[in-house]
This record gives C-alpha cells, sequence and structure tokens, in this order.
C-alpha cells in the first residue's frame, strides 16, 4: 500500500509504467533488435484504440501493471461506444468465424441499409439503426476485414427491442442459413421463445450454430431444449460436423445436469479436446440469469459433433485477455488448419 501510494504521489517510473512511453520530439526507448520498427504504424492496433480513446490530445495518462493497461482521458464523451470496442476486440482476435447472443435492436430506431456482406435469415425483419451485428460488421469492413455476415431476431426484449442471434465469418462467405426453433413456445412477444442460428460457409460441409438455451430447472428446461435441438440437428449431423457456440446456461461442474446431458450425446467440447486451456469461467459473479452467483460459472461452449485436434482453448474479452465487452466473457478455440 505504501509503495502504491509513493508510485501514485511522486511518479515513480516502473517497468510498463512511465519512463517507457514515446513523448513528442523525444527518443523512443527500445528493447534491442526487436524493436526496431520504432512507434505504432499507421492504421494497427494501437493507433485504432488511441483514435477509440478519442485521439492522442483526449489522453492524459497511461498507467499500467503486468497484466493491464489504465488510461485517463479529458472528455469520456469522445470515447467510442461499446459496438466500436467490440469491433476492435474482433479485429485484434480475428477468428474464423463469431457467433453472438442476445443480439439487439431498438424497434423504435431508424431503418437501414443492410451494405455488403448481408445474407439474411430465415424469418428476417427490417434492420435498424444500432443494431450490434451491422455496427461490427460495418467497423471490420472499415477496416479492411471482409465480413460475411447474418442476424436473427428471436423475440421482444424489454417490451422495445428485437433480440437475436448472429454470425459473423471472416474467412469465406455465408453460403447458407436456417433457424430451428428450440422452445416450447414460438411467440415473438413472449421472452421464454428461443431458437438457434445456423450457417453453413462457401466450400464447407461444416454446419455452425449461435446457440443459446435455457436453465436446467425451468417451466421450458434445459432437457427439453435438448432434445429439439438434437433433433433438428439430426439431418445435418449425418452429413458432416456440426458446431454449437455460444451460451448453455450450463455450469460445467454440476454433476447430472446440462452439461453432462450434452456430452452424453456424443458432443465434444473444444475446452476439454485442446492442448492448452487459457481461463475457464466465461462469467464472474451476479448476472441477469444467475443473480445469486458469486463465484466463475463456465457456461459457454463450442461444442462439435466430431471430435477433432485442438490446439488451443482461451476465455478472451474478460478484462484481461481483452476489454470486458459484456456480462459473459469469450471463448475462442484455436484447430489444426484454417475454416
Amino acid at each position: 500500500m505504501v509503495a502504491y501510494f509513493m508510485i501514485g504521489k511522486f511518479q515513480f517510473a516502473t517497468p510498463g509504467r512511465l519512463g517507457n512511453y514515446t513523448e513528442e520530439g523525444g527518443e523512443e526507448e527500445t528493447a534491442g533488435p526487436a524493436a526496431s520498427g520504432g512507434g505504432a504504424k499507421s492504421g494497427g492496433q494501437a493507433e485504432r484504440i488511441i483514435a477509440l480513446l478519442g485521439g492522442r490530445e483526449n489522453i492524459t495518462l497511461v498507467d499500467a501493471c503486468m497484466t493491464r493497461l489504465r488510461v485517463t482521458v479529458k472528455d469520456p464523451a469522445k470515447v467510442a461506444d461499446l459496438a466500436e470496442w467490440k469491433a476492435e476486440a474482433a479485429l485484434a482476435l480475428r477468428p474464423d468465424l463469431i457467433a453472438l447472443q442476445e443480439v439487439d435492436q431498438l424497434q423504435a430506431a431508424a431503418p437501414i441499409d443492410a451494405g455488403d456482406g448481408y445474407v439474411p435469415a430465415p424469418g428476417a425483419v427490417p434492420l435498424r439503426q444500432g443494431n450490434y451485428a451491422w455496427e461490427a460488421a460495418r467497423l471490420l469492413r472499415a477496416a479492411g476485414v471482409p465480413c460475411s455476415w447474418t442476424w436473427l431476431p428471436v423475440k421482444l426484449g424489454y417490451e422495445r427491442y428485437d433480440e437475436g442471434l448472429a454470425v459473423l465469418s471472416l474467412s469465406r462467405p455465408i453460403a447458407e442459413t436456417e433457424a430451428l426453433l428450440v422452445s416450447a413456445q414460438d411467440n415473438y412477444a413472449d421472452w421464454r421463445t428461443r431458437k438457434v442460428l445456423g450457417v453453413r460457409l462457401e466450400g464447407l460441409a461444416d454446419w455452425f450454430y449461435s446457440v443459446h438455451l435455457g436453465w436446467w430447472e425451468d417451466e421450458d428446461p434445459f432437457r427439453d431444449q435438448w432434445a429439439r435441438l438434437e433433433a433438428g440437428l439430426a439431418e445435418k449431423r449425418a452429413q458432416g460436423p456440426v458446431w454449437l457456440l455460444g451460451d448453455f446456461n450450463a455450469p460445467a461442474h454440476v454433476q447430472g445436469q446440462s452439461f453432462d446431458l450434452v456430452r452424453r450425446s456424443g458432443w465434444q467440447d473444444t475446452y476439454q479436446l485442446a492442448q492448452v486451456r487459457e481461463g475457464g469461467a466465461t462469467v464472474q459473479g451476479p448476472i441477469d440469469g444467475w443473480p445469486d452467483q458469486a463465484e466463475g460459472l463456465r457456461i459457454d461452449y463450442i461444442w462439435r459433433s466430431e471430435a477433432l485436434p485442438v490446439t488451443r482453448s482461451q476465455v478472451v474479452l474478460d478484462g484481461t485477455s481483452g476489454p470486458a465487452v459484456s456480462d459473459h466473457f469469450g471463448v475462442l478455440a484455436e484447430t489444426e488448419g484454417a475454416l
């Protein structure tokens, strides 16, 4: 505590903090031959993050510890909104495919043109300003990253949002889309309505589904939703690999419930297949749906119908490995060979 006070009070330089940054017109410290390039390249990640923070003139202090970077800004209003930070996170990680859940748009917002790369899903409604999937695809394209994407509205959220699922492909164009009902009811005004969104990419037999299922003990319980999903996937699963990505509300440590049911059905957890595992819990503390949860839970997964070599499974966008942009952290699986 004394050291922390002295460092902050007298601005002592420590490794990674103060004294290691480039000053306007000054000389830059280097760390040997590896730092031969000098400052950040124009358009690189560092420059993009500076722009998201409102530009260099908006930054008053950069502070750091071993794992985190802390920035103080003059005007918080100049800092980019959440959608732009999410797009930057996707750009930094650059996965082949992204599956998102609870992707909203305000029903009262103005309609928009979908733009290049949009592939409508069955049951699509007009896209509106602020749609998170549209924002992410737009920002990725602006950064020079091709993006083929789709969005499925599932239900009315909080009486004012079209709430749905999205899939963004940064590797191949989307060739087909599919929507499957997994809840007992199909009522857009009923929050209990649940669907999954599937895509097949050009040149691949694999199907990828963005999934958001309910709880084990519910009036429409997990086991019933899972049975409907399994029935809907039976034909695709017989034809080739199927991937399920998203929020299963299925704590991995609870025996005899949702996680064990999926595993007993023959699905492969890429986290368990991975040679290297970084992180585990995908939520920390109380969140919507888990209000009494005090510790971390692993409830978000990437499942595959068949086993394959997985080099690494990593929890990302958790405040340490990238910014925390949601109350659920991201899950990244690296397999041998790109999509």
